[in-house]
C-alpha cells in the first residue's frame, strides 16, 4: 500500500489498524503542554490501558495538507515550512509500542525504534 497512496492515507490507514485490531489507545495530537503533563494524565485517566501518544503542543503537532505532514501549534496557524519530517510517540508499554511499529511499517512507513521502554517511537516521513 505504498504506490499511489499518500503519505497522510498510509499514516491514517496505520492508527486506524492500531485504533480497531488491538487493544492499545492511540493518542496522536494529545492537547498538553509537554510530554510530562501528558504521561501523567493519561496514566490517571487510563490507569490499566496500553497507549501510545504525541503532544501537539510545543510546535509538534502533526497534520497533513494535501497528503504532506506539517507541525503546528495552533492547527489554524500551519506554516508550510514547517514540513514534518518525524513525530515521536510515547508508550505505556513495549507492547504498545510494538503494535504501533508493526502498524506503522505495514503501511509502509519508516520506524525509528530500538525496541526498548525508554525510547520513543520515531515515525519518519522524510
Amino acid at each position: 500500500m505504498t504506490g499511489t497512496v499518500s503519505l497522510e492515507d498510509r499514516y491514517k490507514a496505520a492508527m486506524t489498524e492500531v485504533r480497531l485490531n488491538s487493544d492499545v489507545q492511540v493518542f496522536d495530537n494529545y492537547p498538553t503542554c509537554c510530554g510530562s503533563c501528558a504521561s501523567y494524565e493519561l496514566e490517571q485517566e487510563h490507569p490499566d490501558a496500553d497507549y501510545v501518544y504525541f503532544i501537539n503542543e510545543q510546535g509538534n503537532g502533526l497534520m497533513f495538507k494535501e497528503g504532506k505532514p506539517y507541525h503546528f501549534e495552533d492547527p489554524d496557524y500551519q506554516r508550510p515550512d514547517r514540513y514534518a519530517e518525524r513525530v515521536w510517540f510515547n508508550h505505556s508499554t513495549l507492547h504498545a509500542a510494538t503494535i504501533l511499529r508493526d502498524a506503522l511499517v505495514k503501511f509502509g512507513i519508516e520506524v525509528d525504534w530500538n525496541g526498548t521502554e525508554g525510547m520513543s517511537v520515531g515515525v519518519k516521513f522524510s
